[in-house]
C-alpha cells in the first residue's frame, strides 16, 4: 500500500533535517543523530514516530538531549553495557526534552501542537521541516551548549565537594525552552546517586 504523506515526511528529514544536523558536526543512526565533542560529551536528537500514525498522518516527536562522557561512563557502569556510549539516546540523557511545535498562524499549514509534530498533507512537509529547522537552530543548539556546560561545571563542583558552587549551579540552571528534564536537578542531596558515583564509585 503506498503511503504518500509518510514517505513525504521521511524525505523531509532526508533533504531538510539530515542535511542541517550534520552541518553541526552529528553522524545518523536510523533515526537517532549524535554528536560528540572532543572530551565525549554528547549531543542527541531522535525522531520518535507516534502510534497515532496511519495512511494520511505522520505524527512524530522529536527527543534531544545531552549526555556528559562521565554520565556515559556511569551509564555503562550501572548496566555493565559498553554500548552505552554507541547508542546512546536523548531518553537516556542527563537533560532531555521534547522539541514543541511552534504556533501555527492564519493560512499556515497544520504541522501539529504541542510536542506531537504532525505532516498531514504531502504538501506541507517541507512547512514542517522548515519550522523543525528553524525551532533547532533557535533553540536546541545553542540550549544543548548552555546544559552541556553546565554540567560539566557541576561534575567538577561535587567531585571538589564545593557545596556552595553546587548549589549556585543548582540554582542558575539553564533557562532553555523547552526547561525539560533535568536528572541532576537534586544533586546537593549527598545521597543522591550520581554524587555518590562520582565521588565513591558506588552504584546505584
Amino acid at each position: 500500500m503506498q503511503r504518500p504523506v509518510r514517505q513525504a515526511y521521511l524525505n523531509m528529514i532526508k533533504s531538510q533535517l539530515v542535511p542541517l544536523l550534520r552541518a553541526h558536526g552529528f553522524t545518523r543512526s536510523s533515526g537517532t543523530f549524535r554528536r560528540f565533542d572532543a572530551e565525549g560529551d554528547a549531543t542527541l536528537l531522535d525522531v520518535q514516530g507516534s502510534t497515532g500514525s496511519g495512511q494520511h498522518a505522520s505524527l512524530f516527536y522529536v527527543n534531544v538531549g545531552v549526555s556528559t562522557s562521565r554520565w556515559l561512563l556511569f551509564r555503562e557502569a550501572k548496566y555493565a553495557d559498553p554500548r552505552i556510549r554507541t547508542h546512546a539516546t536523548a531518553a537516556t540523557a542527563q537533560w532531555w526534552a521534547r522539541l514543541r511545535v511552534p504556533r501555527q498562524l492564519a493560512g499556515e499549514p497544520d504541522i501539529g501542537s504541542d510536542d506531537r509534530w504532525s505532516i498531514s498533507a504531502v504538501e506541507d512537509a517541507e512547512a514542517c521541516g522548515t519550522k523543525l529547522c528553524e525551532v533547532l537552530s533557535r533553540d536546541f543548539l545553542p540550549g544543548a551548549k548552555a546544559w552541556l556546560d553546565h554540567y560539566r561545571a557541576l561534575e567538577l563542583a561535587v567531585l571538589s565537594g564545593t557545596g556552595e558552587d553546587i548549589t549556585r549551579l543548582i540554582s542558575n540552571r539553564p533557562a532553555t525552552s523547552p526547561q525539560g528534564l533535568d536528572m541532576l536537578r537534586r544533586i546537593e542531596d549527598d545521597e543522591h546517586f550520581y554524587a555518590l558515583w562520582l565521588r565513591h564509585g558506588i552504584l546505584p
